[in-house]
């Protein structure tokens, strides 16, 4: 468990479905848990920081532990719209839009990367970005990007990789609006 930000918590833990380390956050202005699958610490983790109010979902996929945090808190669970069909189980999830405001303050923002729903969080607050992404490459997975947005200048991304197949791999482009 790590404060990444002030106020904005990220840990990862294996997912049991997948095997591999997923990750979760937690934002301190609201109560909020991400993407929540729970810490190592298990569920009381969170008491000290005042519970869960909420959880947001990314994606449909991620509903994770966000069972036992609403049993535990009683928070309310969100996922886009596009993505209810998945609760069949009698999960309680309650509907949100592209652009909508969310618990936290977070906005609703539509990447649309490996399903209709697929959401990244724009966190005003702490002027960062939340998103899940998952990249099988070289045999890695990818899980996270929370990055402080910086005013002024102009924004871009430059990224590089070394892949066993086709060797360096570069990339540059403009920056987004997020």
């Amino acid at each position: 468990m790590e404060e990444i930000l002030p106020g904005v918590w990220h840990w990862t833990a294996v997912h049991p479905k997948i095997h591999m380390r997923v990750s979760s956050w937690y934002l301190d202005g609201g109560n909020v848990a991400i993407d929540p699958l729970l810490p190592p610490e298990g569920v009381d983790w969170f008491e000290s920081r005042g519970g869960v109010s909420d959880v947001l979902l990314t994606n449909r996929h991620h509903y994770r532990d966000s069972g036992a945090l609403a049993e535990r808190y009683g928070a309310t669970v969100r996922c886009h719209r596009a993505g209810l069909h998945e609760f069949k189980h009698g999960e309680a999830v309650e509907p949100f839009e592209f652009g909508d405001e969310l618990p936290g303050g977070a906005i609703a923002c539509e990447i649309d990367v490996i399903c209709d729903e697929e959401t990244a969080l724009h966190l005003p607050a702490v002027r960062a970005v939340a998103l899940q992404f998952q990249t099988q490459f070289a045999g890695e997975m990818a899980g996270i990007i929370v990055q402080r947005m910086v005013s002024g200048g102009v924004e871009m991304l430059v990224g590089a990789i070394e892949d066993p197949t086709f060797g360096p791999i570069g990339v540059c482009g403009s920056g987004g609006v997020l």
